[in-house]
């Protein structure tokens, strides 16, 4: 089993986490072990009656899933275990109505159904395609021509509602997907996605030596907004913030809301240097720039360009340690993380609880 599962004693672990994260994975097994549990009854009751030909090729079957499931436990990416079980199924389908006729063709439309589940529509298409027309020209599966023709127009309304399921069903997962991973307020990235972005940033260093800078932001006094003015007039300084800092980034840069009045900018290939010189002009671009009610936004920043072997919770606590000293020194300032500085200010991590 070590040889297909991860050498790990956590496996099951990290089994059931991806189940719950893997759309397709978690549909692969659950069909997968039902099917394997069917149809082993099948061949217990091909052997009690004595058909051993018939056993042994829903023998094969069973053995076939069985080694596209491990082979998907085995690999992080669904989708060529998906394109695999869609060939173990569409096999198995054809299998079966050589061995039992016509009525082999109720597995079919099951099969038709599932293929969309298991791969990228394109390919699940072309795959129902040929099962269908590949059926439906076996002149023996049929007794009339009204039967073929009954078989081929079922099958390709299953095909074409199976497609728009799918879809749908695919827009909705993205969509929830994007709540997930947006702050309800500003419409920017929320702490989930900036764990995961983060941690992308760490690997392609790791790898590839590509540099990156943190630029942890913090407003000056906003809590006097608040009591003063209310927490409607603070979601809306928020919000224009946001906006406003939105505006001024690339597209390939990460800004997330941190929580309460902290936002993160992340900055793909900038080292300290170049990292220290955006933090620089966003600060001259932003702060000073809203005012609500005599009330004007300014805001402090620490930089902290990502070093080798970092984790991402070091690289962020450097960059806080940054915005403290940035505090602790006047405000409305930025100031770059240096050996100096005090560490452990605080517990403040990418691993806490997200909102």
């Amino acid at each position: 089993m070590n040889r297909f599962l991860p050498d790990k004693p956590e496996w099951w672990a990290l089994i059931r986490q991806r189940y719950r994260r893997d759309f397709r994975f978690a549909i692969m097994t659950l069909f997968g072990c039902l099917l394997m549990v069917v149809i082993s009854g099948f061949i217990i009751f091909r052997l009690l009656i004595g058909d051993y030909y018939e056993a042994f090729i829903n023998t094969c079957i069973v053995l076939s899933l069985a080694i596209v499931m491990l082979y998907a436990f085995r690999q992080s990416d669904s989708n060529r275990a998906g394109i695999l079980f869609i060939f173990v199924n569409m096999t198995a389908c054809v299998a079966t109505t050589a061995m039992f006729g016509s009525t082999g063709l109720f597995w079919a439309y099951l099969v038709l159904w599932v293929n969309f589940l298991m791969a990228r529509k394109r390919i699940a298409f072309f795959a129902n395609l040929a099962l269908i027309l590949g059926l439906f020209f076996t002149e023996s599966l049929y007794d009339t021509q009204l039967e073929s023709i009954t078989f081929l127009v079922t099958s390709l309304l299953i095909t074409v509602f199976s497609l728009v399921f799918v879809e749908r069903l695919q827009h909705q997962q993205e969509e929830l997907e994007r709540l997930a991973m947006q702050d309800p307020l500003t419409k920017i990235g929320n702490r989930r996605m900036m764990q995961h972005e983060i941690a992308h940033v760490v690997a392609l260093f790791r790898r590839n030596e590509q540099p990156a800078t943190l630029v942890l932001i913090d407003l000056d006094h906003f809590k006097k907004v608040n009591d003063q003015q209310g927490h409607e007039a603070g979601d809306e300084i928020l919000r224009q913030f946001a906006d406003l800092m939105r505006s001024n980034i690339r597209q390939a840069d990460g800004f997330y809301r941190y929580g309460g009045e902290e936002f993160v900018l992340l900055l793909p290939d900038h080292d300290e240097a170049s990292g220290l010189g955006v933090a620089q002009m966003m600060h001259q671009r932003v702060s000073g720039k809203i005012e609500q009610n005599g009330w004007v936004l300014r805001f402090s920043a620490g930089v902290a360009a990502l070093k080798p072997e970092e984790s991402p919770e070091a690289w962020l606590m450097r960059a806080d340690q940054a915005l403290y000293q940035a505090k602790q020194t006047g405000r409305n300032r930025v100031i770059v993380w240096d050996n100096n500085m005090s560490t452990g200010r605080r517990e403040l991590a990418v691993d806490q609880p997200v909102d």
